[in-house]
């Protein structure tokens, strides 16, 4: 069913199109167009940094997560001061704007959709890995959990924490995936790129630097409304078949 409070795209894009308004109003528009596609490149640049289109260092993305958002909100203030300033002051068109894109930060951060919860779910077992952090990694795994090598979860862990007990990878990468969410489960079909360290068993034993490994996610809402890994089935590596039985403990 259609959310208007899980829909906080709405509120920006009607922001958008009440600033165009302000802006053909004016008669100085070149100026804030081209800060307008500014924003817009910002914008898709933010999407683009979320969807992990490029390859960057998560230390890197973490400075870009909080510059982005920055950049965008110090432009987006600096063009309502400005057209307020050639706008007659009595009139109160110009809170239409900023009411909107306050609404829309405001209800982008207060509510999350099931797929951004989702896609937090993955990215925080993304980087448990990438980390090597069992702790961080059991938090999104469901105590449910259950796979065709694994009888539980404790039998998850205790494979990884043997994995994290030593170098394993240098970055994870999940560019390629696919969600489909039914209710209160969803499943996830994502291929992960693996650079492994120099010194991990991979390299040593199977000389592989990298690897693409597809697999087939599945999650649970949990009660407190959580989404969390039920189910973790490997289908490929290298664009070869494969199974959990395959990897060995």
């Amino acid at each position: 069913m259609f959310n208007i409070f899980e829909q906080p795209v709405l509120f920006f894009v009607a922001a958008l199109i009440s600033l165009i308004y302000l802006y053909i109003s004016t008669l100085e528009r070149k100026f804030y167009w081209l800060s307008l596609l500014i924003l817009i490149c910002l914008a898709f640049l933010n999407l683009f940094l979320k969807e992990q289109f490029f390859f960057f260092s998560p230390k890197t993305i973490t400075i870009l997560e909080i510059l982005l958002p920055i950049a965008a909100a110090g432009l987006s203030i600096w063009l309502i001061i400005s057209i307020i300033r050639l706008h007659d002051r009595s009139s109160l068109i110009w809170l239409l704007p900023l009411i909107l894109t306050i609404a829309g930060f405001g209800i982008d951060w207060l509510v999350k959709t099931d797929m951004e919860k989702i896609k937090l779910t993955i990215n925080t077992a993304r980087r448990a890995v990438e980390q090597q952090d069992l702790k961080l990694f059991s938090s999104v795994i469901s105590d449910k959990y259950k796979d065709s090598f694994h009888p539980d979860k404790q039998a998850l862990l205790g494979h990884f924490g043997s994995y994290f007990a030593q170098p394993l990878c240098d970055s994870v990468k999940w560019p390629s995936k696919k969600i489909d969410i039914k209710q209160d489960t969803a499943t996830v079909d994502a291929v992960f790129f693996l650079t492994f360290n120099q010194n991990s068993f991979v390299v040593r034993e199977y000389i592989y630097t990298t690897a693409s490994v597809a697999l087939k996610i599945f999650l649970n809402k949990e009660a407190d409304r959580r989404w969390k890994i039920a189910d973790v089935e490997i289908t490929e590596v290298n664009n070869q078949p494969f199974v959990w039985s395959a990897v060995g403990r």
